[in-house]
């Protein structure tokens, strides 16, 4: 079953914290900050296999190295972001 917790982050944004329990794969789009998406990973999983990110915008990528580094995730986005979007390990 796959299952998604809304987080509210900065004062008008939202990232999405994905888990699978098949795969026990857990991910996260769009991490606008750090702190407020660490706090509900430790809560639920303690570790995050990927970083989802749909564009640069830093209220879609403030978190991105931070998670990257304490989780050792990989970043995964679009080919065209894949310049512009800080340690983007999977482009597609």
């Amino acid at each position: 079953m796959i299952k998604v917790s809304i987080i509210k982050c900065l004062t008008d944004n939202y990232s999405y914290l994905i888990s699978d329990d098949s795969t026990n794969l857990v991910g996260v789009v769009d991490p606008s900050e750090f702190k407020t998406v660490d706090d509900e990973i430790c809560k639920k999983y303690q570790k995050l296999d990927f970083i989802l990110n749909t564009h640069h915008h830093s209220d879609h990528v403030g978190g991105n190295l931070d998670l990257k580094k304490k989780y050792n995730s990989k970043i995964v986005c679009s080919a065209y972001g894949k310049n512009k979007i800080p340690g983007a390990d999977i482009k597609k």
